[in-house]
């Protein structure tokens, strides 16, 4: 571990890197000077996290210096056997001597029953069972990278939208089918393009000495009315009694 800016641009790995974000990174790793390569289990360049050998022939043939790990847990394993694999390739990652592995967590893991913007320092009081698997994610590479004196950071990004976020609202009342759409200011959400979060990811593998969980957000509160007034007759209305809130503090 260098504990410094890379003196150069890292070459990095990402893996699972076929979905909205990783794409973005290879489209943004140009305009910074970046090696990206990019595997997942649907790219031409295949890698299945499940494999040991598959991950130790991957970063022989690559040589990177930080790996970028976007894989979301699979609907088929029970979340444990998705931590584990992030265990091993943790683990692999830092034995083959790559010095800096950032996470893509999220804002889930801090729950949406607040009022304030989160802090990276604040409880982690997401119930749901994706926010159970980022939060057992963060721990799980944070003891690992410890242990062998590699590098690590989480990235929790919020609300992403954008090209290829199929699931995003944003992205719903743009392109359609019409979403529901909760009519209340009690629905509060911050939305972060995917570019800027690909922008977020390149700059986090560049420095070794920003360890740790980071926000990526916009800081900006966009409530469903908000939404409402600027795409009228873009949605169906939903049950306008729901309350839930989440807002990065992008401070750090």
């Amino acid at each position: 571990m260098t504990g410094a800016v890379y003196g150069a641009a890292p070459r990095v790995l990402v893996i699972g890197g076929s979905g909205p974000i990783g794409l973005a990174i290879s489209g943004a790793a140009a305009t910074h000077s970046t090696p990206v390569i990019s595997v997942s289990r649907s790219s031409r360049r295949r890698l299945d996290v499940a494999d040991p050998d598959s991950l130790r022939s991957v970063m022989r043939e690559v040589s990177p210096s930080a790996i970028i790990y976007l894989v979301r847990g699979d609907p088929s394993k029970a979340a444990a056997r998705s931590t584990e694999d992030l265990r091993h390739v943790v683990e692999i990652a830092a034995l083959a001597g790559i010095e800096r592995f950032v996470l893509a967590s999220s804002a889930a893991v801090y729950g949406d029953r607040h009022s304030e913007p989160r802090r990276e320092s604040d409880p982690l009081e997401g119930t749901s069972e994706y926010a159970r698997e980022k939060i057992r994610a963060e721990a799980v590479m944070t003891e690992v990278g410890e242990a062998h004196g590699m590098s690590t950071a989480s990235l929790r990004v919020f609300n992403v939208f954008g090209p290829g976020c199929r699931g995003s609202l944003i992205n719903a009342l743009i392109d359609g089918p019409p979403p529901r759409l909760a009519l209340t200011s009690r629905f509060v959400r911050d939305y972060v393009h995917v570019s800027d979060v690909a922008r977020a990811f390149l700059r986090a593998v560049g420095d070794v000495t920003a360890t740790g969980p980071m926000n990526i957000g916009s800081g900006r509160g966009i409530a469903n009315t908000d939404l409402a007034a600027v795409s009228p007759g873009a949605y169906l209305p939903g049950d306008d009694a729901v309350s839930s809130y989440s807002l990065a503090d992008p401070t750090r």
